[in-house]
């Protein structure tokens, strides 16, 4: 089941009638059910009912064929007004006019921008595609030019004063062919020669793409590596040409909206391994149906280089010719694989990104991408809680989340979260400090998907993977797994092509998915308190599929009596522990880690000060003597005549001894 696909081979695996014509694919209607009247074209998924004038995006296609779900935030924002959001804050947030204006005029006419003008010339870039396209010139790294410095030096008179920084902003609009002075979005600065190399963006504004002439959807669209190498391309005669402002390895998914109307893309990263990484990456991102992969000249690293190698024989159409779809080979040899796997050994995070709990860090070797966690607990563990408590703690270290919560709904999760952020019953806040938390859990990258009861497979996929290209979701949380699948004789098969399915997406597109799943009912009778067991990999409801297509099994664990008496070990916190049944990398081990869970903020915390928390019980059979842990030895049934003891009911405690 592939990740990236265009619409032919998503209509033939769904089974839904339609027929090639030429660039386009005609099929039924999904409003006005008009049969081939639905024209949906190959290559950018925009489709348009020739009857009833209805139209959209991939997105809004597969949404109206209940092929996707709809995400909101947790006030209700949809994806698309998310995107809308994005540029009316840039346009917000853009620089003043009269500063774009001032770098602009400084450029070619202040006389300590000499040895700027003279590197630009120096690169490839003549004065008036400079003057055109709005780069500046600046004496500090503030954007600023004292007026001592900016005033006319007699010849006889000296001032000292440094090369200065070249100013390269990013516009959001063009007018008369050329950008817009007051839509400047974002401002880079680039360090002037003989001064050290270095880079500096000024304070606000949002990334956007740099893109010198706008977005033309009827031609091949360059994707390049930066704003120089997006303007080399310009200079050698091809003006659709865009590049992103947040670096090579980079992709702000809200950009990707815009360029939903071109239907060839060809990316053109720099010609080393980062480079080609990261533009694999952006065609997966973009969609290999309408992408392809090109090379820049052997010799010279990114397009500035090749401008000033060939200079007027830099021939951009030949690299568009030669570019080719993205491939991947079934066979390799360790030669294939060394570079990468050195890069993410030395270079990368081998061990993976925080889960917020130092402990528990320290135990899995790190969350890393492309796997698929399973959480499981008996009944009211908190293992719920927990997940919620993850999505927290990576959305606040910066990581877009996606919590799909299929059994509270979204407006109970959102109480958790408010909960849980405020460390505070939510009916304990006062107006002010609920604004506050809600506003503060608005600014996070957390998503909600507003959904409950079973899913379709399809369904399910397709809002991951629309979530993940479009809105750079790199966690996916789901509570839970048997709550989407529908009970029946059908119930293991499903789960199975479900967890398949997770496990397909989290590695093919590098994301991380934290499932939740129910145990199965205790099955032992001669238990005093069978809803507090320390849950195993082999008590999972359903299939053997569940903990072999996992690549990490978690269970989480709270000591209780039956009647819940004693489960408080003090006034505020308890105790509960997260034991780590199944770890598939060598980075990690299976163990233990033991949390202090807050009462009333509903968190967990490892790091405590020893005083102020008492320690885990020192054996478990302490608190639970009929637990899990390991096999119990047979007991032989006694044969007596006496009449049985009186069976005591399940919420009866047993008399503490000391």
């Amino acid at each position: 089941m592939p990740t990236n696909e265009g619409p032919v081979a998503f209509l033939e695996r769904n089974r839904i009638a339609h027929e090639v014509k030429g660039r386009e694919v005609e099929t039924t209607c999904p409003f006005c059910r008009k049969e081939r009247h639905c024209r949906v074209n190959s290559a950018t998924w925009l489709w348009h009912c020739k009857r009833c004038d209805a139209r959209g995006n991939e997105s809004s296609l597969k949404i109206a064929l209940g092929l996707q779900f709809e995400v909101s935030t947790a006030t209700k924002t949809s994806l698309d007004r998310v995107e809308e959001r994005s540029l009316e804050a840039a346009l917000r947030s853009a620089r003043p006019r009269s500063e774009v204006e001032r770098w602009s005029f400084d450029l070619v006419s202040h006389p300590d921008a000499a040895l700027a003008r003279d590197y630009l010339r120096g690169r490839g870039f003549p004065l008036e595609v400079c003057e055109r396209y709005r780069l500046g010139w600046c004496a500090n790294a503030d954007g600023s030019t004292p007026r001592s410095a900016r005033r006319r030096v007699l010849p006889t008179e000296t001032e000292p004063s440094g090369p200065g920084w070249l100013v390269i902003p990013s516009f959001l609009r063009s007018v008369d062919g050329r950008p817009d002075p007051a839509s400047a979005a974002v401002v880079k600065l680039r360090s002037v020669p003989p001064s050290d190399r270095a880079f500096r963006r000024l304070v606000g504004g949002e990334s956007v793409l740099f893109a010198p002439n706008g977005v033309d959807a009827t031609s091949t669209l360059l994707v390049v590596g930066g704003e120089l190498d997006a303007l080399s391309c310009v200079v050698a005669g091809w003006s659709n040409v865009v590049s992103s402002t947040v670096g090579e390895p980079n992709w702000k998914p809200e950009t990707t909206a815009l360029l939903d109307s071109c239907e060839d893309i060809v990316v053109v990263y720099d010609n080393d391994e980062a480079g080609r990484k990261g533009a694999a990456r952006l065609v997966e991102t973009l969609g290999s149906h309408r992408c392809r992969l090109g090379a820049w000249p052997v010799g010279v690293k990114d397009a500035n280089e090749a401008l000033q190698k060939f200079g007027s024989g830099f021939d951009l159409a030949a690299i568009v010719d030669s570019s080719k779809s993205l491939g991947t080979e079934s066979i390799v040899k360790v030669s294939d694989l060394r570079d990468e796997y050195v890069q993410e050994l030395r270079g990368g995070k081998p061990r993976g990104v925080s889960s917020g709990w130092p402990d528990l860090d320290a135990l899995v070797g790190g969350i890393r991408f492309g796997e698929v966690t399973l959480v499981t607990g008996d009944t009211a563990s908190g293992k719920s809680t927990f997940c919620s408590n993850f999505a927290l703690n990576m959305a606040r270290a910066g990581h877009r989340i996606l919590f799909c919560p299929f059994e509270l709904g979204p407006k109970r999760q959102l109480a958790k979260f408010v909960r849980q952020f405020s460390q505070t019953a939510p009916d304990l806040l006062s107006d002010s400090e609920l604004d506050s938390t809600l506003d503060s859990l608005d600014g996070l990258p957390l998503f909600l998907l507003r959904r409950y009861g079973a899913i379709k497979l399809e369904a399910m996929r397709n809002t991951l993977l629309h979530c993940i290209r479009r809105l750079g979701v790199r966690f996916v949380v789901l509570d839970h797994l048997h709550f989407m699948v529908s009970e029946g004789p059908e119930e293991r098969t499903d789960l199975d092509a479900m967890m398949k399915m997770f496990a397909e997406v989290a590695v093919d597109l590098r994301v991380h998915i934290v499932v939740v799943a129910h145990p199965r009912q205790a099955h032992s009778s001669n238990e005093t308190h069978k809803d507090n067991r320390i849950i195993q990999a082999s008590d999972l409801k359903g299939s053997a599929g569940l903990k072999q297509l996992s690549d990490n099994i978690w269970s989480v664990w709270r000591p209780r009596r039956a009647d819940r008496s004693d489960s408080k070990r003090d006034a505020n916190s308890s105790v509960a522990v997260l034991y780590v049944l199944k770890n598939r990398d060598d980075f990690g081990s299976e163990g233990s880690v033991a949390f202090r869970f807050g009462l009333q903020s509903a968190t967990f915390e490892t790091t405590v000060e020893e005083d102020s928390t008492p320690a885990p019980p020192k054996t478990l059979a302490e608190i639970l003597p009929q637990t899990d842990q390991g096999p119990r030895p047979r007991r032989l049934r006694k044969v007596s005549t006496d009449a049985p003891p009186p069976t005591r009911h399940w919420t009866e405690t047993e008399k503490e001894t000391e």
